[in-house]
């Protein structure tokens, strides 16, 4: 193997034992410098992003007062919230795209595990709520 360089410019030559004595091959490419640094833009946008979570968080946490108000939102979030609330964190923008390509690429039986949660989800909250005493067993009915 050789490698010929020029400024940001360079070439691999080579060959390959595998497919015969005279099978050469050649790599060509380019160096590219890193950008340095995000640049004041992109330093605002996260910023402003932590700023907004932050706030987010303050404000909520004011407006809890017990248990009750950190588990079940003080009673005031319906039943389907909830559930739509706890199958949204088992996903993720990555389930949408790999579910369906490891389907594609295997067979069903991945996405077959994954729909699973639709079981799962209802026992999980009885297991949950008898835990916390200060929840009522028919609120996760």
């Amino acid at each position: 193997m050789q490698v010929l360089q020029r400024n940001r410019s360079f070439v691999i030559l080579g060959s390959n034992a595998s497919s015969g004595p005279n099978r050469l091959y050649s790599l060509q490419g380019d160096i590219v410098p890193l950008e340095k640094g995000l640049g004041l833009v992109n330093i605002l946008v996260i910023i402003g992003y932590f700023a907004v979570l932050a706030g987010i968080g303050i404000y909520f946490s004011r407006r809890q007062k017990s248990t009750n108000d950190y588990f079940k939102g003080g009673g005031r979030i319906p039943w389907w919230a909830a559930g739509l609330s706890l199958f949204g964190t088992a996903l993720s923008a990555i389930t949408f795209m790999a579910i369906p390509s490891k389907a594609y690429a295997t067979n069903w039986s991945y996405v077959l595990f994954n729909t699973g949660i639709v079981f799962v989800a209802p026992r999980y909250c009885l297991c949950l709520y008898s835990f916390f005493p200060e929840i009522e067993y028919n609120d996760c009915l």
